[in-house]
């Protein structure tokens, strides 16, 4: 397994490669969630509600858009918690000896954000999806080829064919 990679120009370990690939899923799954919690709250707390009224000139109904002031902001929304387990409060005795400590209110959120799992299978999927985009941004631009190449036939060496075995040694074609 090869455990040193180019990424955008720069060498990589795999264990760096894994955290930036997770940092990268995790990001892409909060601003979906995100959007999709922003369409739930969207639908649940509309902006504006129609107000119908009757024009005292023409006695004829006028729709007007009013903004809707809400309580709570979507940020707000979002921390929305139920309570788990309610407070219990502290219990003591006629000799002032505590019988029941206190014990504080437990609260999850509603909307609550999973992280995603990811695995090194999955970069390892991932990467076997890219593999050919990442051998080209490796390769030499063509311009360079052709130039090794014609310098390889005028000194009878095989350095093109040494870089191409490189690259395609660094990423293989996965099977």
């Amino acid at each position: 397994m090869i455990n040193l990679y180019k990424v955008n120009g720069q060498i990589k370990a795999r264990t760096k490669l894994l955290a930036d690939y997770t940092e990268a899923i995790v990001a892409n799954a909060k601003q979906a969630w995100l959007k999709d919690r922003k369409a739930e709250y969207d639908e649940l707390y509309p902006k504006y509600s129609i107000e119908v009224t009757i024009d005292e000139l023409t006695e004829e109904e006028v729709e007007k858009q009013v903004e809707i002031e809400y309580e709570h902001t979507f940020d707000t929304w979002l921390l929305e918690t139920e309570v788990v387990e309610p407070a219990v409060e502290e219990i003591r005795n006629e000799y002032n000896i505590v019988e029941v400590p206190y014990k504080s209110e437990v609260t999850k959120l509603l909307r609550e954000f999973i992280v995603p799992e990811v695995t090194e299978d999955m970069l390892d999927t991932y990467l076997a999806i890219r593999y050919s985009e990442l051998r080209a941004k490796e390769y030499p631009s063509l311009q360079e080829q052709a130039d090794l190449a014609y310098w390889d036939r005028q000194n009878g060496t095989n350095k093109l064919d040494e870089i191409i075995s490189a690259v395609k040694a660094k990423f293989p074609k996965p099977e």
